[in-house]
Order: C-alpha cells, then sequence, then structure tokens
C-alpha cells in the first residue's frame, strides 16, 4: 500500500512539476520504486508468475471433484442395412432412421493416494428408430446410479508426485518475481548513474566554459600590459573554444541518457529529470558466511535443486514401470430400458463390471531398459549439475560480497580525492587570477578535479550496484535484517 501511495505522490508531483517548467527531481530509491512499479520488465516479471500461479490453481483442482453435465438433446443418423425377409427367405435392404436425446450429469474424482479415479454419474436416453418392423420404436434407458473405479497399477501415482513438486514450484515462482524486481533494481542503478554521471559531465562542462570565459578575459587585460605571453592567451583561447565543444557533447549525452532513462521508467519523454545523488551509505559489512545460507535458501536456483532432482526420480521410477501394464476397472450401477418415461425408473436391473488387464511384452529388443538407462544418466547428471550450481552460487556470493565489502572505502577515499580535487581547482584558479600560476597549472589542476570526479562517480555506482546485486543474490535486506519474501504481496498490487 506504501508503494501505491508513493507512486500516487510522485505522479502528482510529476504533473506539477511540469506545468511549472522545472525539472523532476529523483533519488535512487524513488527511481527503483519507480521501476519496480511501472517498467516493462516488471511487468513481463508479474505475467510470468501469474501464469505460474494459475498453472498451480489448475493442480489444486486437479483433487478437487469435477461435475460435468452433458447434453446431446438431438442426434439424428439414417442408413440403409441389409435385413432378413424370413417370408421371401433372403436378404434385403431397409432404411432405418434413428433419432436419439442423451442427458447425463457425472461427478469424477482423483484420489491421490492411489493415483486412481472414481467416477460417479446419472443419464437417461430417449432413442426411437424409424424404419423395417421397428417403425416408431421408442426406448427410455435410465442409469439412475452408476460408480466406476479406475486404476493403472503400472503406472507411477501421478497425484502424489505432483503434490511434492508443484508446491515446490509455486514457492520457486515467487521467489523468481522477487529476485526479478531485484534485477531491475540492479538494472536502474546502472541507468541511474548512468544519467547522473552524464548529468555532472554536463554541469562540469558548463563551469569550465565559464571558467574558460573568466580566465580569457582576465587574459586578455593582462595581455594589454604584458603580464602573460601570446603563446598563454593562445591557449586560453583554445581552452575556451574547447569547452564549448565539450559542452555540447555533454548536453548530447546527458540528453541520451535521459531518454534511456525515462524510457525504462515509463515516463513520458519530455520529462526533464534531475537526479540527486545518494548522499550516505548506511550498510559498510556484510558478512560472507551469512550472505551464503541465506542464498542457499532464498535463491531460486538454490531451492529449484530439489525440485529438479524429484522430477528426474519420478521420470527413472516411471521407466521402470513400464515393464509391465496392469490395470483395473471396477464398477456397479442401475439402469432399466422401457418404452414409456415413467417406467424406465422403476424396477431398476443390477450392473455390475470388473475387468482386469494385463500386457507384458516378450520382445521389445531391451527398448524398456535403454529407457531406464537414460533416466538414470539423467538422474547422475541432474545430481552433478545440481552440485555445481551450489559451488557456482557459493563462489558468486563470495566474490561479490568480497567485492562491495572494499567499496565503502573506495567510496570514501574517492569522496575525499573529489572534495581536494575541487579545493584545489578553486585555488588554482584564484593563483592565476592573482598572476601566480600560469596555464598549464590550470589545465592540470582541472583535469585531477575532472578524473576525481569521475573516479567518484564510479566508486559511488560500484557501491550501490554490488549493494543490490547481493540483495538479488540472496533476497534478503541487509540493513532491515528481513528477507525480501515479506514485501512479496506488494510486488503484486495494481499499478496505477
Amino acid at each position: 500500500m506504501k508503494h501505491s501511495l508513493f507512486i500516487l505522490l510522485f505522479t502528482t508531483l510529476f504533473f506539477i512539476q511540469n506545468a511549472s517548467g522545472q525539472p523532476m527531481e529523483l533519488t535512487l530509491d524513488q527511481a527503483i520504486q519507480i521501476a519496480q512499479k511501472s517498467s516493462i520488465d516488471m511487468f513481463r516479471a508479474k505475467n510470468m508468475y501469474r501464469v505460474k500461479e494459475l498453472n498451480h490453481m489448475d493442480f489444486l483442482s486437479e483433487m478437487k471433484p469435477h461435475l460435468v453435465l452433458g447434453l446431446t438433446p438431438f442426434n439424428y443418423s439414417r442408413s440403409i442395412i441389409e435385413e432378413y425377409n424370413s417370408e421371401k427367405m433372403q436378404y434385403e435392404p431397409v432404411e432405418i432412421q434413428r433419432l436419439t436425446s442423451d442427458y447425463n450429469l457425472g461427478i469424477n474424482q482423483n484420489i491421490g493416494l492411489t493415483g486412481g479415479n472414481v467416477s460417479v454419474y446419472t443419464s437417461l436416453m430417449r432413442s426411437q428408430e424409424f424404419g423395417s418392423e421397428n417403425n416408431n420404436n421408442l426406448h427410455y434407458i435410465s442409469t439412475p446410479l452408476s460408480i466406476t473405479y479406475r486404476q493403472n497399477f503400472s503406472r507411477i501415482n501421478d497425484f502424489k508426485w505432483k503434490s511434492k513438486v508443484e508446491p515446490l514450484k509455486f514457492e520457486q515462482a515467487k521467489l523468481v518475481l522477487i529476485e526479478q524486481s531485484e534485477q531491475i533494481a540492479v538494472k536502474t542503478v546502472s541507468l541511474f548513474f548512468a544519467m547522473l554521471s552524464a548529468q555532472m559531465e554536463h554541469e562540469i562542462a558548463l563551469l569550465n566554459l565559464e571558467n574558460a570565459n573568466t580566465l580569457l578575459e582576465i587574459g586578455k587585460k593582462r595581455g594589454k600590459i604584458g603580464a602573460i605571453s601570446r603563446d598563454n592567451l593562445l591557449n586560453l583561447e583554445l581552452k575556451q573554444v574547447n569547452a564549448g565543444i565539450s559542452v555540447e557533447r555533454a548536453k548530447n549525452q546527458l540528453e541520451s541518457s535521459r531518454l534511456d532513462f525515462c524510457e525504462f521508467l515509463e515516463l513520458s519523454l519530455e520529462t526533464n529529470i534531475h537526479c540527486i545523488p545518494p548522499d550516505h551509505v548506511q550498510l559498510q559489512y556484510v558478512d560472507p558466511n551469512l550472505a551464503w545460507d541465506l542464498a542457499a535458501k532464498n535463491n531460486p536456483d538454490s531451492h529449484g535443486l530439489a525440485q529438479r532432482l524429484l522430477e528426474v526420480q519420478k521420470q527413472l521410477l516411471a521407466a521402470k514401470r513400464q515393464i509391465y501394464d496392469i490395470s483395473l476397472e471396477a464398477g456397479l450401477g442401475f439402469n432399466q430400458n422401457k418404452e414409456v418415461l415413467s417406467e424406465a425408473f422403476q424396477e431398476l436391473l443390477d450392473r455390475q463390471n470388473l475387468r482386469v488387464a494385463i500386457n507384458i511384452p516378450i520382445l521389445d529388443w531391451k527398448e524398456n531398459k535403454r529407457q531406464i538407462q537414460r533416466a538414470e544418466l539423467n538422474k547422475e547428471l541432474t545430481e552433478r549439475e545440481n552440485q555445481k550450481t551450489k559451488e557456482q552460487l557459493t563462489i558468486e556470493v563470495i566474490k561479490k560480497v568480497n567485492d562491495f565489502n572494499i567499496k565503502q572505502g573506495e567510496l570514501n577515499s574517492a569522496a575525499k580525492a573529489d572534495s581536494i580535487s575541487r579545493s584545489a581547482y578553486e585555488a588554482t584558479q584564484e593563483l592565476f587570477s592573482l598572476g601566480k600560476t600560469d596555464v598549464l597549472s590550470i589545465n592540470e589542476s582541472y583535469r585531477s578535479m575532472y578524473a576525481a570526479r569521475n573516479q567518484y562517480l564510479n566508486a559511488l555506482r560500484n557501491y550501490w550496484y554490488f549493494y543490490y546485486t547481493i540483495r538479488q543474490l540472496c533476497l534478503y535486506d541487509f540493513e532491515t535484517g528481513k528477507n525480501l519474501s515479506a514485501e512479496f504481496e506488494s510486488l503484486l498490487e495494481t499499478d496505477i
């Protein structure tokens, strides 16, 4: 609910700012929340989850009784057959016309304990024949009650295996949706910092152009009194020209990043966005052992290992059961056949049936044996792949956590270097205005400031990239100490 309220407030603010012509200020947290609500990636992820949810509902409905009403109100047929004429002592062609109507109501119930099926139904048929000696022969055939049980002993109990596998599938579908939500957060981080980097590049380019104009004016004034050499003055003019070119390039890059960002967030392409850099980081260290334990429990890849193993075990058992085929069908009920409808439900006749069928292949050229061997090989491969998946996930989590743990120190150093380089650039400009340094010192100071700013932005980007990557691997919020599955319901809220 809080996410929906945020989107509502954000949308209102968006229209107010657009109406006033002011750029829309956007923090990283806000961008991630918008992307996790409105992006096409999230829409696709939700749709995929909904499909799996419907599949799970199909599984649940398989174990519930199904009531079916069958109606055949009109069924007409005409045919010519040969009938024996006892008077003429020969066969003669006879036209037969038949009109039938059939109505039945049945209940089917799968039995999870045995894998069999029970059906209970009642039916009524009206049959009328025209032609031959049976002209207008009318019958009502009733079956007030019929119960039938069917069981194939040579096949595995599919309901039993589904009851093991399907809950795992559905739980994994939930984890996959949460994981994809975190993947969207990681992608948002990349686009946000691409926009932020282009934005700061543009701001620095504008500042550099402004400073280049100021320094050129100072240089021209000093040139009139012979206090600056001609080559230094030309360098100042060249610096101004290059600064103007840099502004155009930065502006073009900013526009390209803005369009990409708006398209991803499903915002109007005319939206003017101003990204606000994250001003604080709370999480400074993650325990690698804790991260691995969480990934082993929460990660969809890890969660799906048991499911895959159950499926190959099912295939192996099914292959072993195909050696023979034994089926059973048993039923009992009542029926009657009368020419009058009211009599069709009187003096009911018993009906029972019991059928056992056995098929044993005598010569199959070891086809079933090869089927079992394939299933065994598939099981061995799955077990080996599961072990490899665990190892790969362990390595990935440990690497990402170790990378994250050093990013905090890098970020602090980069922030300090950025502050120092800006102060040094401002001091160099002041010295130049006083005639105490040359253009080369200003250019070098500017390059140092530019490099330090890029280093700081890269460090900030890397910190948040690894932060959300670890969240994606572990599906865990290390700041609050809660599993991300606790926010699952909020992911399914209807978009505004």
